[in-house]
């Protein structure tokens, strides 16, 4: 497969809402890291408040994998549902695709 140049990648944001399910976005963000490499992405965390800890296990996964530059971290000071975190993400990075992830137990 051809790398494309950087004139011809695709502008995506892709939006993930956790509430207390730190692992599962670990793992998302895994899949993702390498998947978003070829294209011009950004990765958007909302954290709904979740008060276990969810935040600095998804913080620091995201400095340890050095990925600061595609994956950005916002912590909600409420749990607003899923469609509030998409929200939330969308009011800070207009983009002209958007893809949002939601893990559903």
């Amino acid at each position: 497969m051809e790398k494309t140049s950087r004139s011809d990648k695709i502008r995506l944001l892709i939006v993930i809402v956790n509430y207390r399910t730190p692992e599962m976005v670990l793992d998302c963000l895994e899949s993702l890291l390498s998947a978003v490499d070829d294209i011009d992405a950004k990765v958007v965390v909302v954290d709904n408040d979740s008060q276990d800890d969810s935040d600095k296990h998804i913080i620091r996964w995201i400095r340890d994998n050095q990925a600061t530059d595609i994956i950005k971290f916002i912590a909600s000071d409420e749990n607003s549902g899923f469609s509030g975190g998409i929200i939330l993400a969308l009011n800070l990075f207009a983009q002209k695709i958007i893809y949002y992830l939601t893990v559903i137990l």
